[in-house]
């Protein structure tokens, strides 16, 4: 089968019916200005440390990019817009004072991987690693997302579980620490890495996921993102489109 990232993982475990739609049927889903907005932040933070020499990009440099590669799909209006456009600088001028103080280049940014776990191949981006004093690794997960993070959230996510399960086949280094970044405050969340029993878990949930997938197993599932972009295939919803859902092909 194609190999699976977090955001395929993830998705299958809210609703694997959309799973099926977005990722096997092919159907577009909407733009979002969120989506837009923390894609454009994590370009400049990848920009801001994605150098070759011991010293970060000015600021006026970093705002210079933002405005070069700003992404305006979603927004509900040009006042919408220009809100979150002015939001987005005042955050990268902080996250730019905080980060060239003690500016430490990092082992990678907005690295690819793609790795073998017993026959599924996982695939993703990690947005940065550093190598810390005691010669370990640390992976930091940038997020974009209005409330800040608990303790829960940390110790629960899967994300960097899997990251960390990726960094460790590649470097054959040991991970040290796990970082979850929340970019609109410049703040970090940060935990010890994650047991081997905890990898293991993982391990066998992609496994799980993917044999699901390869079963056909496809049931809607009720969850907080309801009603989803594709309400008119659903059977929760789709009385509210008779006749309008186009008919899709069946998967092989």
């Amino acid at each position: 089968m194609k190999p699976l990232s977090y955001s395929q993982i993830a998705l299958y475990q809210s609703c694997p019916l959309h799973y099926k739609l977005q990722y096997i049927d092919g159907l577009k889903t909407k733009g979002k200005w969120y989506f837009s907005f923390g894609s454009t932040i994590h370009l400049c933070a990848e920009y801001f440390f994605k150098v070759r020499t011991p010293s970060p990009p000015s600021l006026e440099k970093v705002l210079k990019y933002y405005g070069e590669i700003w992404l305006s799909a979603g927004y509900q209006s040009a006042e919408e817009e220009a809100r979150y456009k002015d939001y987005g600088r005042q955050i990268l001028t902080k996250f730019w004072e905080v980060h060239s103080a003690d500016f430490r280049l990092p082992v990678a940014i907005e690295r690819m991987f793609y790795v073998d776990i017993d026959g599924i191949k996982l695939k993703g981006f990690i947005d940065r690693i550093d190598k810390l004093d005691s010669g370990g690794l640390s992976v930091v997960d940038y997020k974009t997302n209005k409330k800040l993070f608990t303790k829960a959230d940390l110790e629960n996510d899967l994300q960097l579980t899997l990251y960390q399960l990726a960094v460790e086949k590649m470097w054959f280094l040991p991970v040290e620490k796990l970082t979850l970044y929340h970019l609109r405050s410049n703040t970090t969340c940060s935990c010890a890495a994650r047991s081997e029993e905890q990898l293991e878990a993982a391990s066998r949930l992609v496994l799980e996921v993917a044999e699901n997938i390869s079963q056909n197993s496809f049931p809607a599932t009720e969850n907080q993102y309801c009603p989803c972009d594709f309400p008119e295939y659903c059977p929760y919803y789709i009385h509210k489109y008779s006749g309008i859902a186009p008919e899709l092909q069946e998967s092989e």
